[in-house]
């Protein structure tokens, strides 16, 4: 089992429901697509599903280095900037097009869909995962007057905090959602029956007990 520490958006792998989140997202993904995985790190879906063509983009240069001594096709993006033109010396677009916890970290969300769209092949699939910042936990800490974080202005937290309803929205205009399914995190693991709890609670009430939810699409 893989116990490494911080990997980019997707959080330390030591933890389990970091690893929970890959499994579920892996297990959407049919076998033998090529598979953009943008903000991927280096690779870590890689742990979980097979791949006929693996290609991560990431904004972390040492990730990306990484993911290449590893054997993947890697590509340095800044998501608010690269425009994915790069994938096309490759020589093929993609049927498996991966978003995992990072549209809340770009200044414009709308404009990174676009690009990915033109990514895709007809028919793609897109895995979307996005964060809730809006459990009763964290508002209740933003009425106590401490804010939803700690460190705000650190680069890795986010920009935008949407609601699970905005987020469903926001995705639905440019794509069919043909599945869901919430995912649950904290610092430390907690017994199994508290996660069952929580899970059960997500699936009720996203919007209050979520800490986000994972999304699988169609372009329209």
């Amino acid at each position: 089992m893989m116990t490494e520490n911080i990997y980019g958006n997707y959080g330390p792998m030591d933890n389990r429901y970091c690893r929970n989140k890959l499994k579920l997202i892996a297990s959407w993904i049919p076998q033998g697509l090529s598979i953009l995985d943008a903000g991927g790190y280096r690779g870590l879906l890689e742990l979980y599903v097979h791949k006929d063509f693996y290609f991560v983009v990431d904004k972390d240069f040492k990730s990306i280095i990484e993911a290449k001594n590893r054997g993947f096709y890697a590509e340095y993006g800044d998501f608010d900037k690269a425009d994915f033109s790069f994938v096309g010396i490759w020589g093929i677009k993609f049927e498996v097009i991966v978003a995992a916890d990072i549209l809340d970290l770009l200044l414009n969300p709308s404009d990174f869909i676009e690009k990915i769209k033109k990514a895709a092949k007809p028919g793609s699939l897109f895995i979307f995962s996005v964060t809730n910042d809006n459990t009763i936990y964290h508002r209740l800490k933003v009425l106590f007057g401490f804010g939803i974080n700690k460190t705000p202005f650190n680069i890795h937290y986010h920009l935008r905090y949407p609601t699970i309803r905005q987020w469903r929205d926001f995705i639905s205009k440019d794509f069919q959602i043909l599945k869901i399914k919430q995912w649950i995190c904290f610092g430390k693991e907690k017994p199994k029956w508290f996660d069952w709890l929580c899970v059960v609670l997500a699936r009720i009430s996203p919007s209050l007990f979520a800490r986000g939810e994972i999304y699988l699409c169609r372009q329209k």
